[in-house]
């Protein structure tokens, strides 16, 4: 069965493709890269509801979120400009566990985004700025039949 860490998995690989940099899964206790520029993936939450008369079928809100890490301004917004194209138009894989894909998915809404200058206390630490991008991405199942 299809799980959102499949969604998170495979959304980073996507990234590091094209984008040429680490992408990591951001967790409580997660390391961050040495590179000044790289996007970390966050599963914020899963909201389940099951949407008809004979409760068979599950639908899955995952929603998620890009992290956008980079050194300078420019770099900042050209990787952006990529993450946003891969959310808004492109079908990302769906890899399980073992590495491998399983299907493909996109993106069903941008929720919203914010911007982190310099200027705030951990960000003049690391030297970075930061782009954050909310989403939602959708699974749908049948339910099994427990006898």
């Amino acid at each position: 069965m299809i799980n959102a860490s499949y969604l998170a998995y495979g959304l980073r690989k996507h990234l590091e493709e094209r984008l040429g940099i680490p992408s990591v899964i951001r967790f409580v206790g997660y390391k961050q890269p040495e590179e000044d520029n790289f996007t970390t993936v966050t599963n914020v939450s899963v909201i389940n509801n099951i949407e008809t008369k004979n409760k068979d079928f599950i639908n899955e809100k995952v929603y998620m979120q890009v992290g956008n890490y980079a050194g300078d301004i420019v770099t900042l917004g050209e990787q952006q400009a990529v993450i946003n194209d891969i959310l808004r138009y492109e079908s990302i894989p769906i890899i399980n566990l073992n590495g491998e894909e399983v299907g493909r998915y996109t993106i069903v809404d941008i929720t919203g985004g914010a911007n982190i200058p310099y200027g705030v206390a951990l960000e003049d630490e690391t030297e970075t700025i930061r782009n954050f991008t909310d989403f939602v991405a959708e699974i749908q199942h049948i339910k099994k039949s427990v006898n």
